[in-house]
């Protein structure tokens, strides 16, 4: 076996599969099962567990960049990803037939709708928007209202658009799996994971996918690391622009990543990267919209502040609590209940902590790589993809309000992380 790589131990694998139940149970069937206290701290701990276990897993494993296996076996990854797929499709008509789209129930959908006459008409997208009666600031980057143009000319329900999405993301999750040379068995579970995961959203948490446009910034992501696994600098440049443009999660994460492929592949391959993903940037975002009122994205940011006031404040339960601090995600309920002062200093309390945290965990994997640069025992691909979850839990972990459909992109990110994984070393007959 090559010295400079090595598989996980059976107890590595275990534990990153325990982690990723655990982080799939709290989430889902068992949200909020130990209070409103514990369950959010429980919840943090299982993705960060599994951020950590799965870097042990990882450490000196080979990261495999030639598309293996046959193109027969790749067609029959897919083909199977693409039949689980219409086969939900029944259940998913019914959800979505079960949500009429109404502003009293969630503005998004609404909302989208009005970005979108106004920009077919000629209109200011980003104006005060008083059509739902009440003023509502326009907040949405340009990915998570513009594509909606599609199923807008094609008469179809909006939120189809988001399970086109996530099913294009599938797919690729499927052809990279398939690409892994993975066994018979571990190739099958992997497959199903992401079904796993969707399960929930079938039955009890059916609202995400009736009231949210989830499915697709999921998607986003799932495009976004099947480019971080290739060799493809235009995949990889339109899923950097889908997430950036959607919600900005990921934007401390951008430049570490953008420094890696700089190490690892060049400063060529970097400049395109960065030339693309710019002009991208500046053609969708910065010309058309930002440049006519360069206050646009502060005013966004400043009434997701005013809103989650509302929520903090206004959206009770029976026990006059915040009903969306109280549901077992997210760790905002600490700052609510333990932070001194007014409603706005303990958002600007838990505002700052969310910065710090997002940046900081960045910023200590940038530290440990330029470190271990001359010795790094872990594919940068990987690490890459460790970062991101890593951020993401940080990032949605502080969020102000931890809806739950925001909170759903933490633990389907995981899926490729346990993609990545090689059979453990008692498990596998092959020579490295």
């Amino acid at each position: 076996m090559n010295s400079n790589f090595a598989r996980p131990s059976s107890l590595q694998t275990v534990l990153v599969l325990a982690a990723f139940g655990a982080e799939l149970l709290l989430f889902s069937y068992g949200r909020n099962a130990f209070g409103p206290l514990i369950s959010p701290v429980l919840y943090f701990g299982s993705s960060l567990a599994f951020t950590a276990f799965a870097w042990q897993a990882l450490r000196r494993q080979p990261y495999i960049l030639a598309p293996g296996g046959s193109t027969k076996e790749r067609r029959s990854y897919v083909i199977a990803a693409g039949l689980l797929l219409f086969a939900l499709y029944p259940r998913l008509r019914d959800i979505i037939n079960q949500y009429p789209v109404d502003v009293k129930m969630s503005d998004v959908l609404p909302s989208i709708e009005v970005y979108l006459r106004r920009l077919q008409s000629g209109s200011p997208v980003y104006a005060l928007i008083t059509d739902f009666g009440y003023d509502l600031s326009p907040t949405y980057l340009p990915m998570m209202w513009m594509p909606y143009l599609l199923p807008d000319a094609l008469n179809v329900d909006y939120r189809w658009l988001g399970i086109w999405v996530l099913g294009i993301g599938l797919l690729l999750y499927a052809y990279r799996l398939a690409a892994s040379q993975p066994d018979l068995y571990g190739g099958v579970f992997r497959l199903l994971l992401p079904l796993l995961l969707f399960w929930p959203l079938l039955g009890a948490d059916a609202h995400i996918l009736g009231l949210s446009i989830e499915t697709m910034i999921i998607g986003y992501y799932f495009i976004l690391a099947a480019g971080i696994l290739s060799q493809s600098i235009l995949l990889r440049a339109v899923g950097l622009v889908l997430c950036l443009l959607s919600r900005f999660s990921l934007v401390f994460w951008v430049p570490f990543y953008l420094w890696l492929i700089y190490r690892h592949e060049g400063p060529k391959r970097a400049i395109w990267l960065v030339g693309l993903v710019g002009s991208a940037i500046l053609g969708i975002y910065v010309i058309p919209f930002l440049s006519t009122d360069w206050s646009i994205f502060a005013k966004g940011q400043a009434a997701y502040t005013v809103a989650a006031i509302g929520e903090w404040e206004g959206n009770l339960d029976s026990d006059g609590n915040p009903a969306q601090l109280y549901r077992g995600l997210g760790l905002a309920i600490f700052f609510f209940k333990y932070v001194h002062g007014e409603m706005i200093t303990r958002l600007n309390a838990l505002r700052l902590t969310h910065l710090l945290a997002s940046a900081g965990s960045v910023g200590i994997v940038a530290a440990w790589y330029w470190l271990r640069r001359n010795q790094l025992p872990l594919d940068y691909r990987h690490l890459a993809l460790l970062a991101l979850k890593l951020n993401l839990t940080m990032f949605y972990a502080f969020i102000q309000v931890p809806y739950d459909n925001l909170q759903l992109l933490v633990p389907f990110l995981s899926v490729w992380i346990i993609l990545c994984l090689r059979p453990p070393a008692r498990l596998s007959h092959e020579a490295i």
